[in-house]
């Protein structure tokens, strides 16, 4: 038992990093852009990602172009010029989250924005439930007479559920803040059949919106023999 007068020692930052190059043969701007990046962890279960880049030089006034005059001046209190900076807050949950205090917190399984969507990978139904949430919001400028400041922010979750022991339930749905509306939705049905896996998806929205009725072997060795039925082109693939 930990004694009650014992602190506890919480890691504030992670990560700092401050970077940049100066480039002695270059004619001019010989000094790189500035980044600056920071990690931390909140709460042991929330990830923080702050990052921004800075400019060391003005920049010229009609085509926004860096000119080789530095930017810095202390009586103004101006230091670089931003260009872009994000900011990033992740969470993942599951079981074993909440399990030990040393228990790192369970992947998702299969949706993911790298791969199709209509096609699931394989699924563990021994995970009864995850959930995930991310948070991003970032500015990127541009400057001369055309300059504006571009911005994004988004959410998106995505988890799992296991309504038996034979179904489960996945989902990924995004929000932007910006367009308000529903950036990207995903939902599978999965069904054990023991030596087999059945799957059917659905994606409402976007270009690769439509349904799919998957059924797999689940051995590795018959990882290839699967059926397919697709909306979009109403065929079957093997």
């Amino acid at each position: 038992m930990t004694p009650s007068n014992q602190f506890e020692k919480v890691s504030i930052i992670d990560a700092l990093s401050i970077r940049s190059s100066y480039d002695f043969a270059k004619d001019s701007l010989k000094l790189a852009p500035i980044s600056i990046n920071l990690n931390t962890n909140l709460f042991k279960i929330i990830t923080l990602n702050i990052n921004s880049t800075f400019d060391p030089y003005k920049a010229d006034s009609l085509t926004g172009r860096a000119v080789d005059d530095y930017y810095f001046n202390l009586k103004e209190l101006k230091l670089a010029r931003m260009t872009n900076a994000s900011i990033t807050l992740s969470a993942s949950l599951s079981p074993e989250t909440f399990r030990t205090e040393t228990s790192t917190p369970t992947n998702l399984p299969a949706l993911s924005r790298d791969q199709d969507p209509l096609v699931p990978e394989y699924v563990d139904f021994k995970i009864p439930w995850t959930l995930s949430v991310g948070y991003s919001l970032r500015t990127d400028r541009s400057f001369g007479v055309n300059g504006r400041s571009n911005l994004t922010h988004t959410v998106d979750m995505q988890g799992s559920l296991n309504i038996t022991e034979k179904w489960k339930v996945q989902y990924m749905v995004g929000y932007d803040f910006v367009r308000t509306n529903i950036s990207n939705a995903n939902f599978q049905i999965h069904r054990d059949l023991h030596c087999w896996d059945m799957s059917i998806g659905w994606r409402p929205f976007g270009f690769q919106r439509g349904y799919n009725l998957t059924i797999n072997a689940r051995s590795a060795l018959l990882q290839d023999l699967k059926l397919t039925k697709r909306s979009k082109n109403n065929t079957f693939s093997y």
